[in-house]
């Protein structure tokens, strides 16, 4: 049997082989201008009430909650959202789901929690006098909430106190596990019942950004180096060891060693962000608030390298984000304000 050749290169084919990777690299760039061309749109909340923030468990089923004790809820990714009775009056300003079921929301001086997807809330007991403005559940018995006396959001006031409220219990018992004479905590996160993060500013520690972490499950509390002179306003991780946090002055800070790290990324903007969701070590979105134009809404899929602006379409603030899927996202801000981007 003769031996097989192989056939002779023609101009053709070496015509071929210089196209083919340019082709890919057009494909891969009309990708990524895809990616950063996703757009936002409003989503009729049925309220005027000014909403801090929001946490979708999955594609469909989230919740919004703000002022008055407002709790929104969803079921179809935001189609229709309705109000539920929470049972507080005061300003809730966070809110963190563990599946479709159970939700906790925290507020001044007060923690909300469902376990029936909203059906009811009961009031969980909280620590007198602080106010909470961050939530953050790892399963649906281990989580954080964080805050201050006095705290003023997207701010800082005299007289406060960084406090961390931890349960093992799914809010049953809530017990202090950090708390100080100054400084206010704004947000926190989770990965599992060990490994947590907390930011905010302690004006009478240097005026830098606070970042504070436990791998212990909130026995101890360590303070990592930010090296920012800012309020830190939102955090997120993707898991043990990538997080993000964003800040005043468009500052958003990243790490892939559990937070021993931390460096500034850029995002040559000068405004706030107030809120931070990551889906995975990739892909994130940031927002905030720019007067002159809509609210900020930065996207990046390449865990922070580039940032790219959106267009939300929304004027004034976001003030909390929700990121769940390849492109399902959810901000929410004054006046009712939802924006859903797909």
């Amino acid at each position: 049997m003769a031996p097989v050749r192989s056939r002779p290169t023609t101009h053709l084919h070496r015509l071929l082989l210089v196209i083919a990777p340019l082709v890919v690299l057009a494909l891969a760039a009309s990708s990524t201008a895809a990616a950063a061309a996703v757009a936002w749109r409003a989503q009729h909340s049925g309220t005027g009430r000014s909403l801090a923030g929001t946490s979708f468990a999955d594609r469909s089923h989230g919740f919004a909650v703000g002022d008055a004790g407002t709790i929104l809820a969803t079921r179809n990714g935001g189609a229709s959202w309705r109000r539920q009775a929470s049972g507080t009056r005061r300003a809730l300003n966070a809110v963190s789901t563990v599946g479709a079921l159970h939700a906790w929301a925290v507020g001044r001086g007060v923690i909300v929690a469902t376990r029936n997807g909203g059906a009811s809330w009961v009031v969980q007991d909280s620590a007198p006098g602080a106010d909470l403005m961050g939530v953050a559940f790892a399963d649906h018995l281990h989580g954080w909430a964080v805050g201050g006396a006095g705290t003023a959001r997207h701010g800082w006031a005299d007289g406060g106190g960084a406090t961390i409220l931890g349960t093992t219990d799914g809010g049953a018992t809530w017990t202090r596990e950090y708390g100080q004479a100054s400084g206010e905590l704004y947000a926190v996160a989770a990965t599992d019942d060990r490994h947590a993060w907390a930011v905010g500013f302690d004006p009478a520690n240097g005026g830098v950004g606070t970042i504070l972490a436990t791998s212990d499950g909130g026995t101890t509390w360590m303070p990592q180096h930010s090296a920012i002179g800012f309020p830190l306003y939102g955090v997120s991780f993707s898991d043990r060891l990538d997080g993000w946090v964003v800040g005043l002055d468009g500052e958003i800070l990243a790490t892939s060693d559990a937070g021993a790290h931390w460096a500034q990324q850029e995002t040559a903007i000068a405004d706030p962000l107030y809120g931070v969701s990551f889906r995975d070590r990739s892909h994130g979105v940031a927002v905030g608030a720019n007067d002159a134009v809509a609210g900020v809404v930065l996207r990046t899929s390449d865990g922070g390298t580039t940032w790219t602006w959106q267009d939300s379409g929304h004027k004034g603030d976001l003030d909390g984000v929700s990121f769940v899927g390849a492109r399902r996202a959810w901000a929410v801000g004054p006046r009712g304000a939802i924006l859903a981007a797909r």
